[in-house]
């Protein structure tokens, strides 16, 4: 059996009904009751769900006067914080990458095998075999060409370049 609801409660439902904000089901979720049970009790106190438009009317009045409100310093302030966001998760990025490129010459430093994988008679054979020198180079070549574009983003990120040098690399880059 659903519990009985205190008059504060049906006093906040009828507000929030009369709004006409939240749909019913809605509200009837959020206190466990049937929809029946605020319909019913709609139709004998006789609220009318006659405020929505002027709700909404209203909510977006407010919000048009607020965005002429607010101060240069807080439209700043909101964008450094948008910008300080995106910088920590590309030094994020930045940083993951470096792990990577760690691992990697790490590995290329040691003897680095590939596996060759046959098959003889319907037998699967594997073998570790080392790396060329050639496979090497390659891979030492990438590695090389991912760390020079790591800097790069890094120096960017920091601003440690000339801003001209910055705003000419991102132009070629938006060409």
């Amino acid at each position: 059996m659903r519990r009985r609801l205190t008059k504060a409660e049906w006093k906040v439902i009828e507000e929030e009904y009369r709004a006409g904000v939240i749909p019913l089901l809605q509200l009837c979720q959020i206190y466990d009751i049937d929809p029946s049970v605020i319909t019913n009790r709609a139709l004998k106190k006789k609220w009318i769900r006659d405020l929505g438009k002027t709700t909404r009317r209203k909510t977006n009045e407010r919000l048009t006067t607020m965005v002429g409100k607010v101060t240069d310093e807080e439209i700043v302030d909101a964008a450094v914080e948008r910008n300080l966001a995106v910088i920590r998760k590309h030094q994020a990025s930045i940083d993951q990458v470096a792990k990577l490129e760690s691992n990697i010459l790490e590995e290329l430093g040691e003897d680095p095998k590939k596996t060759w994988v046959g098959s003889y008679l319907g037998e699967v054979t594997t073998h570790n075999v080392n790396l060329s020198a050639s496979e090497k180079a390659v891979a030492l070549k990438a590695l090389a060409s991912v760390q020079a574009t790591r800097v790069a983003l890094e120096r960017q990120l920091l601003n440690l370049d000339e801003a001209d040098r910055n705003a000419e690399k991102l132009m070629i880059l938006l060409d």
